[in-house]
């Protein structure tokens, strides 16, 4: 589990801020991690094609599944460091829609 968790950190170390804050777009992401916060809701971290890390909560259970390849709609609402990600660059975003769900990527790929 924690070599697991060293190659999660490290695909995203060079992370940089996505999108224009406040600015509604579409991003193409693939999720990471999936998780019931405490609080309610889920919690999805996605990367970008350029690994730059993402995350967005949902009240809902979106029907995504871990290393699925996601197109969604959504708002820009910050751009911060995470502490909760090893003090790396991370956009947050709300008003999340997806739009089309890709799947797992073949292996060949």
């Amino acid at each position: 589990r924690e070599n697991q968790k060293q190659q999660i950190k490290e695909i995203y170390a060079e992370s940089e801020y996505v999108g224009t804050p406040t600015k509604r777009e579409k991003f193409f992401l693939k999720v990471i991690e999936r998780r019931t916060p405490s609080t309610g809701g889920y919690l999805y971290k996605c990367i970008t094609r350029e690994r730059n890390l993402v995350h967005f909560f949902s009240s809902k259970d979106l029907p995504i599944e871990l290393g699925d390849c996601v197109l969604v709609n959504a708002t820009v609402v910050e751009h911060k460091k995470s502490k909760y990600d090893h003090d790396n660059k991370t956009t947050r975003m709300n008003r999340v829609i997806l739009i089309e769900n890709y799947g797992q990527p073949e292996a060949n790929s």
